[in-house]
């Protein structure tokens, strides 16, 4: 193969016109830009990944407990209208939602304790119930340690009564400055 020639033509310089040659070479980026739009892109990029990241893992405060035991009961409502039959679980669960709210809401100790341990304990001293409460409390305690224990019969009407009676003493209960849902709030 033959090669063509190459033609150049010099460029002729003048004294004192070094900067008219500058202007016909062609300008190269210094490296060191490069590395600071990278490490700029880089900080972008993880800043970005960091908001979405604490987004999608905001902690999200559970509902306060009288808000937690009028849903549940609302929900317990609901089963045992779909499922009559369902009673004396209802009533296991209603007492499990009552003793979950008390311990929550004054720091009780119901879940832990007997039920004549715990009625014990709530007429000792100055309890955070009023005496219907506890009155309630103890009936309906009463009633479902009968059933669960003594396998007497759970009556539909008696629970649905309780559900009310449970819900009427968490309304009741709920600190001033917070109403109660309306989600699952007594009716």
């Amino acid at each position: 193969l033959k090669i063509p020639a190459l033609n150049v033509e010099p460029l002729k310089a003048e004294a004192g016109a070094d900067l008219a040659i500058a202007g016909k070479l062609p300008w190269k980026t210094p490296q060191w830009v490069w590395y600071a739009l990278a490490a700029i892109a880089i900080i972008i990029l993880a800043l970005a990944a960091w908001m979405l990241w604490k987004k999608l893992h905001k902690v999200i405060p559970p509902p306060p407990p009288w808000t937690q035991a009028l849903d549940a009961m609302a929900s317990l409502r609901k089963r045992l209208a779909a499922e009559p039959a369902a009673a004396p679980f209802c009533l296991a669960e209603l007492t499990d939602i009552l003793r979950r709210y008390l311990e929550a809401r004054f720091q009780l100790h119901a879940r832990t304790q007997t039920s004549p341990e715990f009625l014990s304990s709530l007429d000792r001293g100055d309890g955070p119930l009023t005496d219907s409460h506890r009155a309630f409390l103890k009936e309906f305690l009463v009633a479902a340690d009968m059933v669960k224990f003594a396998l007497a019969s759970a009556d539909r009407k008696l629970l649905e009564d309780a559900i009310l009676r449970g819900e009427k003493l968490v309304a009741e209960t709920v600190p001033a400055a917070e109403p109660p849902s309306k989600k699952g709030g007594a009716k």
